[in-house]
């Protein structure tokens, strides 16, 4: 289905006959095992039991919860805009996992110069350029490519690369400041009125740096300075009180003796804005309680759904599908057998000009036991499930599941009766 992701080699030993080595695989480490050049598909039973062996195995889960925790600082490095000395650079890329993460995302020097992190030579690097990371670097963020026009190159040079991040940066989410929120200028109604499980939302402000209170969340510390206030209501004592929150309107500042003095929207850095927008569309996507409409979720924010179609198209692309056809919030998706569309917000197949057809995720995303590349390590399982199917249905003459077969005819005749 796709070549194989480059890798990196972090340990590697030589156990009698066998040399077993630990790659990074994305953000992964998986133990690999060579005999006579060969790679073993499975681990032999003797080398098992081997105490050297055993070793190696509680080295790939020391490295897994390392990588965990360098991987969210180096997100937050991003997120903040925090910059980083070329010392403290040089220290971290010291640790092998940290230089093979830093080695798959793109860098920003203090000349405003961009490319791939180099630990090696401590340059920026990308087919056409190369660059000194001089005194110090940022890990590039959305809106630094985006403000230099660049974000369809670095996507299109990841996905031809392979490279796996370590987290969505040249794929990230972007949330700029809509005309709307100009004119309003204090506060942003983008996410109010949505009314979302209380305990669902308090878990995910705790593992994404905000607090709660009677008023709503909150977090301080913003790119240094900022904090960021989102208003709810339905709130007695603490957050989590009752069943649900609604919620309000954000608002930004900065702390003055203990207390939030409001700054206008457009003063606020891009940065950050963008990444409380973002913190604040997961939160709704995934704790929202609206009623649904025949069983389909309410749509997501339109940067989710940009999101989506930007990564569908690439690594459909990839796959040598190039005829696919994107219009609102539809992906279109021409077979042999008939043409079909997809929905980005929900992955729904229909007929492209009749019914809905079911395609269960389960039934594509498995195939037969390959995973789909994505060109960050986040979990996305709609965006698999959407590449899975555009996969399926563009190759629709090859499918198997009678189920599915039996429906497409169906719909097939039942457009023929009526035209």
């Amino acid at each position: 289905m796709s070549k194989s992701v480059r890798s990196a080699i972090v340990l590697e030993k030589q156990i009698d006959k066998w040399q077993v080595v630990i790659n990074i695989e994305g953000i992964a480490p998986v133990i690999q095992i060579i005999q006579n050049g060969r790679l073993l598909k499975t681990t032999p039973s003797v080398l098992k039991k081997n105490p050297a062996f055993k070793m190696i195995k509680a080295e790939r889960d020391k490295l897994k919860k390392q990588i965990r925790r360098i991987r969210n600082l180096l997100e937050s490095m991003m997120s903040s805009g925090e910059i980083i000395p070329s010392k403290d650079l040089h220290n971290l890329t010291r640790i092998p996992v940290a230089r093979v993460l830093l080695e798959n995302l793109v860098g920003i020097n203090e000349n405003q110069e961009i490319g791939l992190i180099n630990a090696a030579n401590m340059r920026l690097i990308d087919d056409q350029s190369n660059y000194s990371i001089g005194e110090s670097v940022r890990i590039a963020h959305a809106y630094d490519l985006f403000q230099k026009e660049v974000i369809p190159y670095w996507q299109q040079l990841v996905v031809e690369r392979e490279m796996v991040q370590p987290f969505k940066q040249v794929f990230r989410e972007l949330y700029l400041i809509t005309p709307a929120e100009k004119v309003e200028e204090r506060a942003s109604e983008r996410f109010a009125g949505h009314v979302i499980r209380s305990k669902v939302a308090y878990r995910l402000f705790e593992t994404r740096g905000w607090e709660t209170n009677s008023n709503g969340a909150f977090k301080d510390g913003l790119g240094g300075q900022y904090s960021a206030m989102w208003k709810f209501s339905n709130i007695h004592h603490y957050f989590s009180e009752n069943e649900t929150v609604t919620s309000g309107k954000m608002y930004f500042g900065v702390m003055v003796n203990g207390n939030m003095l409001q700054v206008p929207l457009c003063d606020i850095s891009p940065i950050v804005f963008s990444e409380v927008m973002r913190d604040a569309d997961l939160v709704i996507s995934a704790a929202r309680t609206e009623e649904v409409l025949e069983e389909v979720p309410i749509s997501p924010s339109i940067e989710r759904l940009q999101h989506r179609a930007t990564v569908a198209r690439y690594l459909a692309t990839r796959l040598d599908i190039t005829n696919l056809r994107f219009e609102g919030n539809f992906v279109h998706v021409p077979g042999k057998l008939a043409s079909y569309r997809i929905h980005l917000s929900h992955g729904g197949v229909y007929l492209d000009t009749g019914p809905h057809i079911c395609i269960t995720s389960a039934g594509v995303i498995s195939g037969k036991g390959q995973k789909l590349y994505l060109p960050f390590a986040d979990e996305d399982e709609m965006i698999t499930e959407i590449i899975s199917k555009i996969l399926l249905l563009h190759n629709d003459e090859k499918i198997t599941d009678n189920s599915i077969c039996e429906q497409i005819r169906q719909c097939l005749d039942a457009v023929h009766e009526e035209s």
